[in-house]
């Protein structure tokens, strides 16, 4: 889940987060957006990682690209290169500081049914038609998109974002968690047994 854009920051905050060095008039220069090389144009931060976009990182237009020292040297003079060990690593941490996760807004939906012997947490979020069997436990700030199912003992840990009509039967899920919409999780395997010309359902009796 993204939220609003943030920014500006200028090339010297962007360096601190991605790990790279920035000096003199350089650092001061100001970055609005990330974009790709091919869309970036003044005031934009990109990255370039993967020769085979090396016509598009010698023609782009963007003030900044992020860049291993190897392939530093494609880049044009008039782009100020931030060199980084791993450019997409830093790309995404920049991507974190322009596009930010928003906060859960804790609460209940009045229309989400809950078993009374489920734990969840105050600092959590749970949408419209969310259903809650018994001795779930749901930890804080996790957000639970509408019309999801969670099975009986199903534990799900802190912070996770889980999407809308999803299905969680037989898991446990760590904390920081994305699951997206529609997912089902946990479900009755197809197990049989062949005797004769008769299947014998095999009992699916594990977990995720």
């Amino acid at each position: 889940m993204v939220g609003h854009r943030s920014g500006p920051f200028s090339l010297k905050e962007v360096a601190a987060v991605v790990g790279a060095a920035v000096e003199g008039d350089d650092a001061k220069l100001m970055v609005q957006d990330v974009k790709p090389l091919d869309e970036a144009t003044i005031g934009h931060l990109s990255f370039f990682d993967n020769l085979t976009y090396k016509s598009q990182a010698a023609e782009t237009e963007a003030s900044a690209v992020l860049v291993s020292q190897k392939h530093a040297n494609v880049l044009s003079r008039d782009v100020v290169k931030l060199v980084v060990e791993n450019p997409y690593v830093a790309f995404a941490k920049a991507l974190q500081m322009f596009y930010l996760t928003p906060r859960v807004k804790a609460g209940v939906s009045q229309q989400a049914v809950i078993s009374n012997t489920a734990l969840v947490h105050e600092t959590a979020r749970l949408e419209p038609g969310v259903v809650v069997y018994q001795n779930v436990d749901v930890a804080a700030g996790t957000h639970i998109g509408a019309n999801t199912v969670v099975g009986e003992k199903v534990k799900i840990g802190e912070n996770c974002v889980i999407g809308s009509n999803v299905t969680l039967m037989n898991v446990k899920i760590g904390n920081g968690c994305i699951i997206h919409s529609g997912v089902r999780v946990g479900q009755d395997g197809f197990g049989f047994a062949q005797e004769g010309s008769q299947l014998i359902k095999v009992p699916q009796v594990g977990g995720v």
